[in-house]
């Protein structure tokens, strides 16, 4: 039988500015790409290497790509703009359904944030979430 997750109720939350741990359910989420995470790779061949030789450098937890329906009387929109405005990381916290509700937590710049709109459509956002600093891995069901 799957264990495969559904998307539907998955939620992203942003901390507040003032650094206190209270977070806020980021409204209107339709979809996400993220984190996507990457090792550099240092080059490590000698003249006595028979091979091209490699190890493991530093290790950058790559960005969150977010899509909203656009709402702009949203609190928690506004807070995600404004953390674009004010170039000050926050901290995020994707939570899944599975059934140990499996969240994901880091710290993060929002380094876009952009509306589109088309003829007969919805307004919609954009935002980039770029991650400093490493993830960490839970589940809300243990707490």
């Amino acid at each position: 039988m799957t264990q495969a997750i559904r998307t539907q109720g998955i939620i992203l939350e942003i901390s507040d500015a003032s650094g206190t741990g209270t977070y806020s359910k980021v409204a209107e989420v339709t979809g996400f790409d993220g984190p996507n995470g990457s090792t550099n790779v240092i080059d490590a061949t000698s003249l006595d290497s028979q091979f091209a030789e490699k190890i493991g450098g530093l290790r950058d937890s790559g960005q969150v790509s977010v899509d909203l329906n656009f709402v702009p009387g949203d609190t928690s929109q506004q807070a995600v703009r404004d953390a674009y405005g004010d170039a000050e990381k926050r901290d995020f916290r994707i939570t899944l359904t599975d059934v140990d509700q499996t969240t994901i937590e880091f710290s993060a710049l929002v380094t876009e944030f952009s509306i589109s709109a088309s003829a007969d459509d919805k307004v919609t956002a954009s935002t980039t979430l770029e991650i400093t600093g490493g993830l960490t891995w839970g589940n809300a069901s243990a707490g």
